[in-house]
Order: C-alpha cells, then sequence, then structure tokens
C-alpha cells in the first residue's frame, strides 16, 4: 500500500495537546471563540468537507481515514457538533471494516466503495482521540463506547509484540513484516486509551516509542527519521532496503 497524505496535513496537534491539558470545555470555549479561527474553520468546511460528511481530497478526488480524523479533531476543537456528528456518521457508515477499524481510501470512481481497506494506524488513533474528546465535550458517551472498540482494536489487530509488550505498526498490511511509522506514534493520547483499555499496555508502548525513536536516531548517517522502518522482537530499528514498496528515507510521511 503506498500511501499519500490526505487533505489537511496539520493534525492540530496544538490544539489538541489544549483540550487535553485543559480539559475540553474549557479549551473549546478559548479556541472557538477566536474570530480568525472561526474564519478558518468556515473556510474548510466549504472547501472541504462535503454535505453528507466526507473531507474530500480535491487534488486526488479521493478520501481518506487520515482526512476524516483530521476533520473530527477539527470539529471538536471548535466545538462544532452538527459538523462532527456529519463527518463520524459518514466515516462509520463507508469506511468502518468489520473488525471496528477502518479502511484507508475511499473513492468515489470505484462507485463509492473502499479502494484500499487496509488501515492506516494514525488515522485510526486520530479517531479515537477525537470521539474521547467529542464525548466529553459534546456530551455523548456514545462517542466513548465506539472509542473504547477502536482503541482495542487497535491493539488487537495492528498491534506487534516488541519485548515484554507491544508497539503499533503501521497498519493491518504491516503486522507480518513488523512494519512501523514512528510519526504514528501518539504519546499524548496514549494515557486517555489506557483508562479506556485497562491493562491494555499503552503507557509501556508510550515508553517504547520513545525508546525507538531515540534508536533510530542513532543510526549511524541518521539525521532524520524515515518514513518506515521495520522493528525486530528485540526491539532493534531496521532501516528498509531500498527497493522496498514504502519509503525508507525522511519525507512527507514522516511530517507527523
Amino acid at each position: 500500500m503506498v500511501r499519500r497524505l490526505s487533505v489537511g496535513v496539520l493534525p492540530l496537534v496544538a490544539g489538541t495537546l489544549l483540550l487535553l491539558e485543559a480539559g475540553p470545555c474549557q479549551a473549546v470555549d478559548s479556541v472557538a471563540g477566536a474570530p480568525l479561527l472561526d474564519t478558518l474553520w468556515k473556510a474548510y468546511k466549504r472547501d472541504y468537507i462535503m454535505a453528507d460528511g466526507r473531507v474530500v481530497d480535491r487534488r486526488l478526488d479521493r478520501v481518506t481515514s487520515e482526512g476524516q480524523s483530521y476533520g473530527l479533531l477539527r470539529a471538536v476543537w471548535m466545538a462544532d457538533a452538527e459538523t462532527f456528528a456529519m463527518i463520524f456518521t459518514w466515516t462509520e457508515a463507508h469506511m468502518r471494516r468489520p473488525d471496528g477499524l477502518y479502511g484507508w481510501l475511499w473513492q468515489p470512481v470505484r462507485q463509492g466503495t473502499l479502494a484500499d481497506a487496509n488501515t492506516a494506524t494514525d488515522a485510526d488513533q486520530d479517531i479515537a482521540l477525537a470521539l474521547i474528546l467529542a464525548a466529553r465535550t459534546f456530551q455523548q458517551p456514545a462517542y466513548l463506547e465506539r472509542a473504547t472498540h477502536l482503541v482495542k482494536a487497535i491493539r488487537r489487530h495492528t498491534g506487534i509484540a516488541v519485548g515484554d509488550g507491544w508497539f503499533i505498526s503501521a497498519g493491518n498490511w504491516a503486522r507480518a513484516e513488523r512494519i512501523i511509522n514512528l510519526s504514528y506514534f501518539s504519546p499524548a493520547a496514549y494515557p486517555y486509551f489506557e483508562r479506556l483499555d485497562p491493562g491494555g499496555g499503552w503507557e509501556a508502548l508510550r515508553r517504547l516509542g520513545y525508546r525507538l525513536v531515540t534508536r533510530a536516531l542513532a543510526t549511524p548517517d541518521t539525521r532524520l527519521i524515515p518514513d518506515f522502518c521495520r522493528v525486530t522482537h528485540k526491539g532493534a530499528v531496521r532501516y528498509l532496503p531500498d527497493d522496498a514498496p514504502h519509503s525508507n528515507a525522511f519525507s512527507f510521511d514522516a511530517m507527523r
């Protein structure tokens, strides 16, 4: 699966951290009330979010799970319950897989079906985080129930054993070859995932992720972490060969 970032490549890290640190109710009031952000949000909705809830990559005329996840994060940050519900409803109806994760790519030219049902773990995690924030911000317990199911599905269907614990693979397709993308590492979210999945090992995963980042940077001749790499059972980071279908260099797929 050769992937490209979808529309809205910035996952609103600052806004998400603000929500997590200050609490959604307080943070949303301070962010959504900013006139410039309100204007930008309206422009984003006009240009990229369809009336049915699709967040469209207009350059390639497609929908990705990342694009949907960014739309959800933006909606909860802006306290826009209606838009959040619209995006989430469409995502559930058209991109949810039987295992509870989300297929990565939906294209209208494929009769409105998933063109690639493989998963992208960054998107699944961002959707789970958006649901956690939305459950509290919009007082919707059903969002938290769905987040709980999604968090457990991420662990069960993308996790790969590393030492005594586990780490997230890049997606369901990456487990057999133990391929990871360290930009998918989302440490701010894992304490919240641990609350929904007690004993799931999310706190240990967070500590392991920092070690893997350090090991990746310690690789000879490395200044920037590659897009994709491989992790061994013992926790060593290995570069992919140059002829691998996934990039072993630093580019847009490591920017997160």
